[in-house]
């Protein structure tokens, strides 16, 4: 019976490349490629633009591994039809477009485009653009489909500009332009959204915008004619004369700035977004919540933190700076492109999530096995549920056992948990206009419901009883 150190673990993602299922083995991770692949990427190592490009945060860390490695043997006698095997740096949590703030699809976009316009100017491209092969590390969006780099067929078209706009382009466009959630349109269709569903959603803006009128109108009257004509477009440039590479550079740069315009729009901020500045409690006393929070930090020294219902991050990035990897959530969209910013700015190891804490990503694709759900993927050293507990248990209806229970299988250790009594204002503010069902609400009750799965390590009030800190600790 083979260890655990000799497991081989496939990714379910992977799957649909036959140049380059990756596989996950000793703490590392390992793609499998053809001889194709390989001779290209021999190519870029020797040349070392496969270490400037990681060098210049836009693809992931890779290395070729040589047949002197014994996982090089291994690797390949288990999978006989690939022929070469390179290793990646790994990425600390696998995150989805369907989580990104609009702020980080715009810097995936942005980092696509980059790498495009790198590659041009050694005369090799993207062969697709997916959202899907872009994976956040320290907050930086990088490339992780390292096969998808090939040598270019034209260098005055790229073949992946209609993925690009599917995958990053139309999606920021319905969100700015006609405020759509476009996270329903990832979870339903791998590929994004359709040129034809773009047209329609935007409808006349397309007249007046000049940008909409050659991304969208444009598009999507060739690729209704391709089909009228029964050849329909298929994004691959036919191959023959190279082209001039200023040609794509000039659709690559004007995309970048259409990106940009997007990402830097103003739009009217949310009430979350603001919360910091008109919360129910003074500075004197978010103090002490904060002196709490760097206690439990510096003496516990939790590796992976999960901050749920984060706003604009005050605890996930106190987190980050104590040296933890922090994944955080929260379901208001300005909240999440705010703490993004902060992170990359300050390059902290914060990755913001766009997601409601009662309705996690669920598995999507293939089997529903391609795309991991949310509560498959992250386990943490230490959970943060701070103002959060009565948001669950009035707005969303959730008990406080069961409250209790999520908070225990999301950790291994550690749950920081702040308990709001129903005198709050914030509390009283969500029961208006809704019934209220939680005469038997109290914090002896709540104490009760986490003393079932956790003991008690610490507790300290902050705002004269109406506000109490708990710090647990999971029972084995």
């Amino acid at each position: 019976m083979s260890s655990n150190k000799d497991t081989i673990v496939e990714d379910a993602g992977s799957f649909r490349d036959p140049s380059g299922r990756v596989v996950y083995a000793e703490g590392g991770v390992w793609r499998l490629v053809d001889s194709k692949t390989l001779g290209l990427m021999r190519r870029l190592e020797a040349s070392g633009l496969l270490r400037d490009l990681a060098d210049e945060g836009l693809i992931v860390g890779t290395r070729i591994v040589e047949p002197s490695d014994p996982w090089h043997g291994r690797l390949l006698a288990r999978y006989p039809g690939a022929q070469g095997v390179l290793r990646h740096d790994r990425i600390p949590f696998i995150s989805y477009p369907y989580e990104w703030s609009p702020a980080m699809l715009a810097a995936a976009a942005s980092a696509t485009l980059r790498l495009q316009g790198r590659l041009l100017e050694h005369g090799l491209s993207l062969k697709d653009a997916s959202a899907y092969n872009i994976q956040f590390q320290n907050a930086r969006p990088v490339l992780i489909d390292i096969p998808s780099i090939a040598e270019a067929d034209r260098l005055d078209i790229w073949p992946a500009y209609g993925q690009f706009c599917r995958m990053f382009l139309f999606p920021l466009m319905l969100y700015q332009h006609r405020k759509a959630d476009y996270r329903g349109f990832f979870l339903t269709d791998l590929d994004g959204v359709s040129v034809e569903t773009a047209g329609r959603m935007l409808g006349s803006l397309q007249i007046w915008r000049p940008s909409l009128w050659i991304d969208v109108s444009l598009q999507n009257l060739l690729q209704k004619q391709g089909e009228k004509a029964g050849t329909p477009v298929s994004g691959k440039p036919p191959s023959g004369s190279v082209g001039n590479p200023a040609v794509q550079q000039m659709n690559l740069n004007r995309l970048a700035g259409i990106i940009r315009r997007l990402s830097n729009e103003p739009r009217r901020r949310s009430a979350w977004s603001h919360y910091m500045a008109t919360r129910s409690y003074d500075a004197a006393e978010g103090a002490v919540k904060a002196e709490f929070i760097g206690r439990f930090l510096k003496t516990h020294r939790p590796r992976r933190v999960l901050d749920l219902g984060c706003n604009t991050g005050e605890y996930s990035l106190m987190a980050a700076e104590s040296g933890a990897g922090v994944v955080a959530l929260d379901l208001d969209a300005d909240c999440v492109d705010a703490l993004y910013r902060k992170a990359t700015a300050d390059k902290r190891s914060v990755l913001p999530l766009w997601m409601r804490v009662d309705n996690p990503s669920p598995a999507i694709g293939f089997r529903n096995l391609e795309r991991k759900s949310f509560l498959e993927r992250v386990r943490s050293d230490g959970v943060f549920a701070l103002a959060l507990i009565h948001h669950l248990l009035v707005t969303s209806r959730i008990p406080l056992d069961a409250i209790a229970g999520m908070l225990c299988s999301l950790t291994v250790d550690w749950c920081v948990v702040e308990y709001v009594a129903r005198e709050d204002p914030m509390f009283q503010r969500l029961l208006a206009w809704r019934e209220d069902l939680y005469g038997t609400y109290s914090e002896p009750a709540f104490e009760a419901a986490f003393n079932r799965y956790f003991e008690l390590v610490e507790k300290q009030s902050i705002i004269d009883g109406r506000r109490t800190l708990y710090l647990y600790r999971r029972k084995k």
